[in-house]
């Protein structure tokens, strides 16, 4: 028949045109990539924004460049290569830096230079691409395999990570407490309770000792309002997932997540889960409480499952900080102005000081969440809570181009002793307005405000050794002595609390205070190790009662 190919016909039929497929998902590896090496931390909203700019981006300059190419193949090699290169600029200047043992910030004529045979090479490069008859149509198979395979890889190890970590959260990590008959439920009586977490805020001992500063005025204050203070608080532990997690469940955590955390391993924990995931919000969630939570910055706390997630307009997390150092947008930041993150950081800090203050219930009684992280590094609050001036020899000096996180003091604007101090002063003044506001409108609102861990200046100097047995009781003060204050109206505090409770006991206080549960109280221990062993897992308490 006529209409009948012979075998030389198909042969000689020309190949399909491929789809150009693979800048989308070079652009996409990175953040799929990241996404996976914290699959224990990072919830997948974390990965929504970054993906959905990079890949929009792309698409944009791909068509661009497609116009100007005048062929799709060369456009998606050329934009890929681009892209890779992008991507790659952190790791190969932190080899390179790492190499030659350089960590000052690069002169302008550096950058210039730099800047310059990097677009020199780009142009020539698209010239090329544009007056080459050569076909571009294998180079777009072959490299929409590479893509697709490590995309592939990569959302398949996010997958597995997460299903991995969900096999550990509080239901199988621990046996969760014993709850009892509660009250029948009415919300409308129930109080709105307050969790303000002050990172790092360390007890009136400490600040006394470690600081020369005398806490004693504030601590006045908040007993002329009702509060119990723990004279001798202490943390179960000194880091603050395995705190927050052990706080929220009201247990201890399972032995092995704490060494990890210690070596700076967390990223492969499923402890963030058990914050987000935690008892205690699951317990006043059944009573129709709202769960309000805040942005922090901190990829481990940032609880996006709240019935309400506040955030400013612009937040760099942890999870976006780390995507932004695989980039060339690092060093412009750096150099945009030394208080980019610093300001970011501080901002985030008010924020939600002033949304705390501000909340009013609405369809029921409010649970608010705060982890304020200061007066923790980086200190960005002076003492009226306005951005500290940089001093001379501190922030300038030590610029580089290795990235500058929110939550990083490799660059501090003021030495630690003052940026402490300076935030304690105002975080004090800050409190007491809260408090205030909060109590006018909700006389019976519940307050925990605590620290959840020491100061921690040890772990500042990375070179910190303990030298002898009696540098532990002061490394121990350092780590674990925190500031620990309870808000309860109508409880007798001092039959309930006493001088060394422990977080772990915070909750199973204020549930059984008010809804009836019958939760027995934990020994107190705090575990902590050592940077002399690292791999050890050191075991104090039980604090006296």
């Amino acid at each position: 028949m006529a209409d009948e190919q012979t075998p030389h016909d198909r042969a000689a039929k020309p190949p399909r045109d491929p789809w150009v497929f693979h800048p989308f998902l070079f652009a996409a590896f990175p953040v799929i990539s990241l996404l996976s090496a914290n699959a224990g931390t990072a919830p997948l909203v974390e990965a929504v924004w970054p993906l959905s700019i990079s890949v929009g981006i792309v698409t944009t300059l791909y068509w661009g460049t497609r116009l100007v190419a005048r062929n799709k193949h060369k456009a998606g090699a050329l934009l890929s290569l681009c892209v890779i290169v992008f991507f790659a600029y952190g790791i190969v200047l932190d080899t390179l830096r790492k190499l030659i043992h350089f960590h000052e910030m690069l002169d302008r004529w550096h950058v210039a230079l730099a800047v310059l045979l990097v677009s020199l090479a780009g142009g020539w490069l698209l010239i090329l691409l544009i007056r080459t008859r050569r076909s571009f149509v294998p180079v777009t198979q072959t490299m929409n395999r590479i893509a697709l395979a490590a995309v592939v890889i990569a959302a398949g190890s996010t997958v597995y990570g997460k299903a991995t970590m969900r096999s550990y959260t509080p239901d199988t990590a621990w046996e969760p407490p014993a709850v009892a008959p509660v009250r029948e439920v009415d919300s409308k009586n129930d109080p709105d309770i307050y969790f303000i977490i002050l990172d790092s805020y360390a007890r009136a001992d400490a600040l006394k000792t470690v600081f020369g500063y005398d806490n004693s005025g504030f601590l006045e204050e908040l007993r002329k309002r009702g509060f119990y203070v723990a004279d001798q608080g202490t943390s179960n532990y000194c880091f603050t997932i395995l705190c927050l997690a052990s706080t929220l469940n009201m247990n201890y955590v399972d032995p092995s997540f704490v060494v990890p955390v210690h070596k700076f391993e967390a990223e492969m924990l499923p402890l963030s889960d058990m914050v987000r995931y935690s008892a205690v919000v699951t317990f006043l969630k059944k009573r129709g409480y709202t769960f309000v939570s805040f942005a922090t910055g901190a990829t481990a706390t940032e609880i996006h499952n709240a019935d309400l997630y506040l955030s400013p307009g612009f937040a760099v997390t942890e999870f976006s900080k780390a995507l932004i150092d695989l980039t060339p947008i690092r060093s412009i930041l750096n150099r945009a102005s030394p208080k980019t993150y610093f300001e970011l950081h501080r901002e985030r800090i008010l924020f939600a000081l002033d949304w705390v203050e501000r909340l009013r219930r609405f369809h029921g009684p409010l649970f608010v969440m705060a982890h304020i992280i200061a007066p923790h590094p980086a200190h960005v609050l002076d003492e009226n809570g306005a951005l500290p001036a940089a001093q001379e020899g501190l922030a300038e000096v030590q610029m580089d181009d290795e990235g500058m996180g929110p939550l990083n003091d490799r660059r501090p604007l003021v030495d630690f002793r003052t940026g402490y101090c300076d935030s304690v002063t105002y975080l004090n003044k800050r409190v007491l307005q809260i408090i205030d506001t909060i109590r006018k409108r909700s006389p019976n609102a519940v307050f925990i405000i605590q620290g959840d861990h020491g100061p921690r200046r040890a772990l500042a100097n990375p070179d910190f050794r303990l030298n002898s047995d009696a540098d532990f009781e002061p490394y121990v003060a350092d780590m674990s002595h925190i500031f620990n204050a309870y808000g309860l109206p109508g409880v007798d505090t001092s039959k309930v609390f006493w001088p060394g409770i422990t977080p772990v006991n915070s909750f199973r206080v204020v549930l059984n205070s008010y809804f009836g549960t019958d939760f027995p109280m934990l020994d107190g221990y705090t575990y902590l190790t050592t940077p002399n062993e690292p791999d050890k897992l050191i075991t104090l308490g039980p604090h006296p009662r």
